[in-house]
């Protein structure tokens, strides 16, 4: 009885090892791009730092910096969003959990697919976004 419980403990502790490593595999900063319109122009690429913070149990939290082409700088919806998440299966969903940008009424969200050092997914409003670590 006593190898048999601690078969399962030792079963239940490896698979939460592995989904740790594979929450803290996510932690770190990642940029690139997604590919949006802006004033009537399609095709921007917009550029965008993803530092995620923490993940723990599934949760991610961090932060999203956005840059808007042609703006020679931030643009009306570029800035720092907070971002929180979930991780589960290879797939990174987060949301902005507060609104931005110049008038205070933009905000973000996306789903990745993360691939190594990549993740590459979709944003909300349907543009390919692309980032690196």
């Amino acid at each position: 009885m006593k190898r048999v419980t601690l078969a399962c403990f030792m079963v239940i502790s490896l698979g939460n090892g592995a989904f740790l490593h594979a929450q803290d595999s996510l932690v770190g900063t990642y940029s690139g791009r997604y590919q949006g319109a802006h004033a009537g122009v399609k095709n921007y690429a917009n550029g965008v730092q993803l530092t995620i913070t923490a993940g723990e149990n599934g949760a991610v939290k961090g932060t999203m910096r956005v840059f808007i082409s042609g703006n020679q700088g931030l643009g009306p919806c570029g800035g720092n969003f907070p971002m929180e998440g979930a991780y589960a299966d290879g797939k990174l969903q987060m949301k902005s959990i507060v609104k931005g940008g110049s008038a205070g009424d933009c905000s973000y969200g996306f789903v990745a697919v993360k691939d190594g050092n990549k993740l590459t997914g979709t944003m909300d409003s349907g543009e390919t976004l692309t980032l690196s670590k």
